[in-house]
């Protein structure tokens, strides 16, 4: 599988590498050590020289999980937008790290069924823990302040206080780095803080494809992007309607 680069973010983009997060079966881009690395050089962050093993991948998947659920607390606090949820007696809620708010009717069942952090088995059935619930139809108020999970928030800055890769320009003048897989996942968490916690979370959005769970950076002039990527979910969604007039 080619990985796919529509995020806008660095560490958006490492949460594309999971589809399908709920409603069936999830797409996985890393299934081994040497995906990873293929990620980090298409990424532009690889260590030539370094070589990802099983713990490293295991942490890339945590850490990836991690970040999209922070990013999905951080849209959800800062859209005006509706976001899907299936039980309007959630009012308000804007995370959930009760377990007995994640039970709570089909709201855990639906599109906050994500990943948990032990990353996910190819080829296995997403069943992981809530992560953000807002009410059915309703929008989140825009600039509320986003409630991220502490065991999150571990995950990430645990990930980031590792040293990033050393950079120096070699005597063909091309960028040089050095580091291992942990230090190269230490640039994505670093760009994830940044992320969540700056004015770019106002620009959060996930893609509106049914099935797709890529978040992105809506940069649009007006603001209004809806998809991943045009080729992709829009022409999808384009193709959907068409026929569905066709059959009234």
């Amino acid at each position: 599988m080619e990985f796919n680069f529509f995020g806008g973010d660095l560490a958006l983009d490492l949460t594309g590498t999971l589809g399908r997060r709920y409603g069936g079966t999830p797409v996985e881009f890393l299934h081994s050590p040497a995906d990873l690395h293929r990620w980090f050089t298409a990424a532009g962050i690889a260590d030539p020289s370094a070589t990802p093993d099983d713990d490293d991948l295991a942490t890339a998947k945590n850490l990836r999980e991690a970040i999209y659920r922070l990013a999905y607390a951080a849209m959800a606090a800062h859209s005006s937008r509706h976001i899907m949820a299936n039980d309007t007696a959630t009012a308000a809620v804007i995370a959930a790290p009760d377990p007995a708010v994640a039970a709570h009717g089909a709201v855990a069942a639906n599109r906050f069924d994500v990943a948990d952090r032990a990353g996910v088995t190819d080829g296995a059935v997403v069943a992981g823990r809530a992560g953000v619930a807002t009410p059915l139809d309703r929008a989140v108020p825009a600039g509320a302040v986003a409630l991220f999970d502490p065991a999150d928030r571990a995950i990430v800055n645990q990930a980031a206080a590792i040293a990033p890769p050393l950079v120096r320009i070699d005597d063909t003048g091309a960028l040089v780095r050095t580091g291992s897989a942990q230090a190269s996942l230490s640039l994505v968490a670093r760009a994830a803080i940044a992320l969540v916690t700056g004015p770019s979370a106002a620009q959060l959005h996930e893609c509106e494809g049914p099935a797709c769970t890529r978040m992105f950076l809506d940069n649009s002039a007006r603001g209004t992007r809806r998809w991943c990527d045009m080729s992709r979910c829009g022409n999808r969604a384009k193709v959907a309607k068409f026929r569905a007039r066709q059959t009234t």
